[in-house]
């Protein structure tokens, strides 16, 4: 059943609106509805997060259809997966899909409109060019003693 939604056309709706994490204000998020074009699946949603300054970029990206977490693209996470069949560890950018969360490796190197491209490449959602706002992401001037 989650192979016939994911291989469904979907489309996102409304414009990525970005509001601080209230638990962690170093992040932002943002979720927005999923819609299948058929009709013959339940909608889904999309969680998207992002790290304000962590270098490398840190993202998270999440397709929750009826309760579960069925796709989920991990960008430069900062921790390590285990992967419980075949006791290995995957560390940096991963992919999980549903039922079984084992961590598959993606080592493109993206900025974020690019990974959410992937990301719905993936679940075969589609987004318009306007619905798009970057994170708001911190930069820093570092100073430099003369």
């Amino acid at each position: 059943m989650v192979a016939d939604f994911l291989a469904d056309a979907k489309r996102l709706e409304g414009r990525l609106s970005w509001k601080p994490k209230s638990t962690r204000g170093d992040y932002v998020w943002t979720s927005h509805l999923v819609v299948v074009l058929s009709g013959r699946h339940r909608a889904a949603d999309l969680h998207l997060t992002a790290h304000l300054t962590r270098e490398p970029r840190k993202y998270g990206f999440t397709l929750i259809w009826r309760g579960a977490k069925i796709l989920r693209l991990d960008v430069e996470p900062g921790a390590t997966h285990f992967n419980i069949s075949t006791k290995t560890s995957v560390s940096g950018t991963h992919w999980q899909r549903w039922p079984d969360d084992e961590a598959e490796p993606d080592l493109r190197a993206l900025d974020h409109r690019g990974w959410l491209t992937a990301f719905c490449g993936r679940a075969n959602i589609a987004f318009e060019p306007d619905q798009y706002k970057a994170p708001p992401f911190k930069t820093y001037q570092y100073e430099m003693p003369l």
